[in-house]
C-alpha cells in the first residue's frame, strides 16, 4: 500500500461518497467563514489596485461541495471590497490540493456542476471569472511556485498524518501498541507522546513549505480539529475508539482478520490539544 496513492476520502458521488457525507465538514467550515472573509478583506484591501489575477489554494478539498462554500464566501468579500476601493475586480484561480489518489475527476465533474448555477449566480453578480485546477501532492511537501499563492485555505485536514508515528510498529519488537489502533486507555503511555511527535514534525514542514509559497501580501486561514482535554483517550476525544476496537477483536475471534493485522493497523491522524 503506497499511502498517498491509497489513502483518500471516497470517492465519487453516491450515498456513500464523502460528497455525500460530509455535513459535519461543512458545518466546521461555515462556522469559521468569517475568518476568510477578514482575511481576504485585508488581502485585497493591501495588493496594487493593478492587480489582474489571485491564486488561491484549498489544500485537503476531498471530493465534496465544501471547497465551493469557501469559493463563494471570498468572492463576495473580494467584489465588496474592490467596489468600496474603487479597484478592478481580479480574476481567481483556484488550486484544489489533495493526495494523488482524490477523485478529482468527481469534484471537478459532477460535484462543480452541481454547484454550476449557484456559482455563476455569484459570478454574474461578482463579476469575477474564476479558473479551477487539480492539484494532486502532499501537503507536507512543496506544492506551489515560491511566493505565488495569494491565499492559502484548509479546513479539517491538518489533524491527518503523514505516515505511522515513527517507532510505533518497532521492526525488532513488533507492533507496540497492540490490540488499538489509535490512542486507547489500554495503551502504552509513549503512544501518544509518538503521536504527538509525527504532529509536531509534520506540522514544522507544512508551515515551512507554505512560508515559501504564500506571497509576501498573502493571507493563510486553518481550520484544525482539536480536543479540550489533555488526555486523548477520554471520551471527548475517542468516544468512537472502543467500538471499532471491538468489533476488530469480534472479526479476529471469528477468523476473518488476523490479529497481526490489527495489532499492526494504526489510525494516522491526533486531534491535538487547543488551550483557551
Amino acid at each position: 500500500m503506497t499511502l498517498e496513492r491509497d489513502f483518500h476520502m471516497l470517492g465519487g458521488t453516491g450515498e456513500s461518497s464523502y460528497a455525500a457525507n460530509s455535513t459535519l465538514q461543512k458545518k466546521i467550515a461555515s462556522g469559521a467563514m468569517f475568518l476568510v472573509e477578514e482575511a481576504v478583506e485585508l488581502l485585497v484591501s493591501a495588493i496594487p489596485s493593478s492587480k489582474t489575477s489571485l491564486v488561491l489554494a484549498d489544500l485537503g478539498c476531498a471530493t465534496g461541495a465544501n471547497t465551493f462554500v469557501m469559493l463563494s464566501a471570498v468572492m463576495e468579500v473580494i467584489s465588496t471590497t474592490c467596489t468600496k476601493l474603487g479597484q478592478p475586480i481580479p480574476e481567481i484561480q483556484l488550486l484544489l490540493n489533495d493526495l494523488p489518489g482524490n477523485d478529482f475527476n468527481a469534484l471537478l465533474g459532477p460535484v462543480l456542476s452541481s454547484y454550476k448555477q449557484k456559482i455563476n449566480k455569484s459570478m454574474s453578480e461578482s463579476g469575477i471569472p474564476f479558473y479551477t485546477a487539480a492539484a494532486p501532492g502532499s501537503f507536507y511537501e512543496r506544492l506551489f511556485l515560491k511566493r505565488s499563492v495569494h491565499f492559502i485555505y484548509s479546513s479539517a485536514c491538518l489533524h491527518w498524518l503523514s505516515q505511522v508515528p515513527l517507532g510505533l510498529n518497532s521492526t525488532t519488537e513488533g507492533p507496540i501498541n497492540k490490540g488499538s489502533f489509535w490512542i486507547s486507555k489500554k495503551s502504552p503511555p509513549n503512544v501518544s507522546k509518538m503521536y504527538l511527535e509525527q504532529f509536531q514534525r509534520d506540522f514544522s514542514s507544512f508551515l515551512k513549505f507554505r512560508h515559501e509559497e504564500l506571497h509576501s501580501e498573502g493571507h493563510m486561514v486553518l481550520i484544525i480539529p482539536g480536543r479540550l482535554s489533555a488526555d486523548p483517550s477520554t471520551e471527548e476525544s475517542a468516544v468512537w475508539i472502543s467500538w471499532y476496537e471491538e468489533g476488530l477483536q469480534d472479526l479476529v475471534s471469528e477468523g476473518i482478520v488476523k490479529a497481526s493485522d490489527v495489532d499492526s493497523f494504526n489510525i494516522l491522524y491526533i486531534f491535538h490539544q487547543w488551550r483557551r
